[in-house]
């Protein structure tokens, strides 16, 4: 497979700000309804881990990496009620970082949200371009996101 582009790279849109994960996960999938699958990165905490290593899916892992070193863990996760339910649990009662450092939401094989440094106030989230922009603003301003439309 070639190398997928940065969804920075084109117009996208931009959201900014520090949000409670908890809430992120409850929001994501009718915030994004066409994503089917979430890519984690990260070193979680064991039960964390155990959960994400439960409901993997097969299949590669199709989002850019964000640390090459020390190697992290990455999972293939499916975007169902489920198993965001289960991560708005988790987030509940871990701080975001032992959940994971990098996350992406893919529509099949296209990414429609990128979050590298995930929940951190300065690194901003990245919406495909073609994502409903009432959606948009609606996850936004249900979180507490800054969006902005980059062309």
């Amino acid at each position: 497979m070639a190398e997928l582009p940065y969804l920075e790279d084109g117009p996208h849109w931009e959201l900014r700000g520090r949000v409670d994960s908890a809430e992120f996960f409850r929001r994501l999938g009718s915030a994004f309804p066409s994503a089917t699958t979430l890519f984690v990165e990260g070193d979680p905490d064991a039960d964390v881990r155990e959960f994400l290593d439960a409901v993997a899916e097969p299949g590669p892992y199709l989002a850019v990496p964000g640390t090459i070193w020390p190697k992290p863990r990455r999972h293939r996760v499916p975007i169902s009620a489920s198993v965001l339910a289960t991560l708005a649990q988790i987030a509940e009662r871990h701080a975001e970082p032992e959940i994971c450092y990098h996350l992406h939401a893919y529509a099949r094989e296209r990414a429609v949200l990128v979050w590298y440094d995930a929940f951190s106030a300065d690194a901003p989230a990245f919406v495909a371009p073609d994502v409903d922009s009432e959606r948009v603003r609606a996850f936004a301003g249900a979180l507490g996101f800054r969006v902005t439309k980059r062309e």
